[in-house]
């Protein structure tokens, strides 16, 4: 029943946190927002400071992006994970579970078992206490908010380089 309880207000503070995030880039163009990804990725490929070579576009979009309600999604996916992780963790110590379920988000994964393995995405949320495991996604759900939680263990994400969403 906690873990229920918790997973449920998670859901609630991702998807605040996603209405949040689309509010915050609200006056920036889709074509703007598509250049900045593309921009961003070559950043990433290419230089060693990001910030010593911004583009116009990544600067274009800061300044068009409303960080109060980018910060507020934040602050609160910070906060629910704060109120939750240590029953979340224990939970997951004492039984070894496998939970993985398809949503219009995208799929809810909590895995708990001392064990490796691979899990195909999208995903929407993802526990993972231990275990050396692959995750892969080669598209994400439009509008849907992630997010991973990887407690231990050697872990590989492999994503398709167009989910880096703004």
């Amino acid at each position: 029943k906690e873990l229920s309880k918790n997973l449920a207000y998670l859901i609630y503070v991702l998807h605040s946190a996603e209405l949040n995030r689309a509010r915050a880039f609200q006056r920036v163009s889709k074509s703007l927002i598509k250049r900045t990804k593309k921009d961003l990725l070559r950043e990433q490929r290419y230089s060693a400071d990001i910030f010593q070579s911004l583009s116009d576009n990544i600067l274009e979009t800061a300044k068009n992006t409303d960080l109060k309600s980018l910060s507020v999604g934040a602050i609160d996916i910070a906060i629910a994970l704060n109120t939750v992780k240590k029953s979340l963790v224990s939970f997951a110590a004492e039984k070894p579970l496998l939970l993985s379920l398809q949503t219009p988000l995208g799929k809810l994964v909590v895995d708990s078992r001392k064990r490796d393995s691979t899990h195909a995405g999208p995903f929407f949320f993802v526990l993972d206490t231990s275990g050396n495991d692959t995750y892969i996604a080669k598209k994400k759900v439009e509008g849907a908010p992630e997010l991973l939680i990887d407690v231990q263990g050697d872990d590989h994400y492999l994503y398709h380089l167009s989910l880096i969403h703004i």
